[in-house]
């Protein structure tokens, strides 16, 4: 069953379908610590472009906070600027890394990832971290959920609704929040491990690509007639 825009009215509610991001199947790599040197260690991860909105200055700020309770994790930060924008930002996002207190435990990584490299740096989390001041649908999120990985996230409603329906993560309305969530799922394995199966629930109930392709499908079939009724497309390799 589809999701209805109630929001939009009784009318719209028959006219517009709401359909998840999908989530791919899982891709972890699990050699991933050992290849970033980060074995033994409790690994926070933000991945994305460096722009303001994505607020991954928030956790550098907060990050020695979460050090003094959990003293081997890392701040693992893997992104890439985009043309020239947002230049100043990133100036003093940098400087930001290099005078913290606990620089030696952020490790950053530049570049245009392929995917098995992303796939690689993902494994490596314990947990991903979505501090955004403003979002849609989360690509990033789906990567995450791809690799069964808790999220702690900013209180935004893309990510309120994503949580409320797999119970994967923690919101955080403040910077206090986000502190203490990560803290408390770094610290806590067997919180983790059921977060991280609630996810793995989440995705086979609701979000795997099968399932997304069939609510595509379903919305396409209740509005046009396909005359060749229910022939299916295949391919083999």
């Amino acid at each position: 069953m589809h999701c209805q825009a109630k929001v939009f009215g009784p009318y719209y509610s028959t006219k517009i379908w709401v359909i998840p991001h999908g989530v791919r199947d899982s891709v972890m790599d699990e050699q991933g610590k050992r290849k970033l040197e980060l074995e033994g260690k409790k690994v926070v991860l933000l991945c994305g472009y460096f722009r303001p909105t994505k607020g991954f200055h928030k956790i550098v700020k907060i990050f020695p906070q979460v050090v003094e309770k959990i003293p081997n994790a890392i701040l693992l930060i893997a992104g890439k600027s985009r043309g020239l924008e947002f230049v100043d930002y990133q100036r003093e996002f940098f400087e930001m890394i290099n005078q913290s207190p606990v620089t030696e435990q952020i490790l950053v990584l530049r570049g245009q990832f392929p995917q098995h490299t992303f796939d690689t740096i993902l494994s490596a989390a314990d947990l991903v971290c979505l501090p955004y001041d403003k979002s849609g649908q989360s690509g990033i999120l789906a990567q995450s959920f791809a690799h069964r990985k808790p999220v702690v996230t900013s209180d935004l409603m893309p990510f309120r609704a994503w949580l409320d329906r797999s119970n994967g993560g923690l919101l955080a309305k403040d910077d206090e929040e986000m502190t203490e969530a990560i803290i408390r799922i770094l610290s806590d394995d067997d919180f983790r491990k059921q977060l991280e199966n609630n996810i793995i629930n989440y995705i086979n109930q609701d979000v795997s690509w099968k399932h997304v392709a069939g609510l595509h499908i379903e919305a396409y079939r209740s509005y046009v007639r396909v005359p060749y009724g229910k022939a299916r497309h295949v391919f083999w390799e």
